[in-house]
């Protein structure tokens, strides 16, 4: 005995229909992740940047779950040789901080550093001289975050 697997409906089968039938279902949203989106929110701030051992370590970046990248611009020295940049508050705390050090050359007034692309926070401090400033343009894609 064989069976038509293209047989018409019978029963109380829900799985089975008629050859041809189409059946109403829910859309599945589908998001292509390689295609290149542009960035829907921007947020800008300058930052100063006190000097390690007198004040603080500066939060220039908080954590955003949608972050398409930071642009981090040293737009003044002030006095300070560098600055150190780092995503734990503890390793920037210390009387030696420890992260991403940046200096600009001589006479360079301001300094482009690589883009942020990442979820974590950045903190700050300048060390060898006096505050330094910063300037922080963070991009992000609409959602919550």
């Amino acid at each position: 005995m064989s069976q038509d697997t293209y047989a018409e409906y019978t029963g109380e089968d829900p799985g089975r229909y008629e050859l041809g039938a189409v059946t109403e279902v829910e859309p599945v949203p589908v998001h292509d992740i390689s295609e290149r989106r542009t960035p829907e929110q921007v947020s800008c701030m300058t930052w100063n940047i006190p000097q390690a051992g007198i004040g603080q370590p500066v939060q220039i970046l908080q954590r955003r779950r949608l972050r398409y990248k930071a642009k981090i611009t040293l737009v003044s020295m002030g006095g300070a040789t560098s600055v150190v940049f780092s995503p734990k508050l503890d390793t920037v705390q210390g009387s030696s901080p420890q992260g991403c050090t940046y200096s600009p050359g001589a006479g360079i007034q301001d300094s482009f550093l690589p883009d942020w692309e990442s979820q974590k926070p950045c903190y700050a401090i300048a060390i060898g001289g006096g505050p330094a400033i910063v300037s922080v343009q963070d991009e992000a894609y609409s959602g919550t975050n």
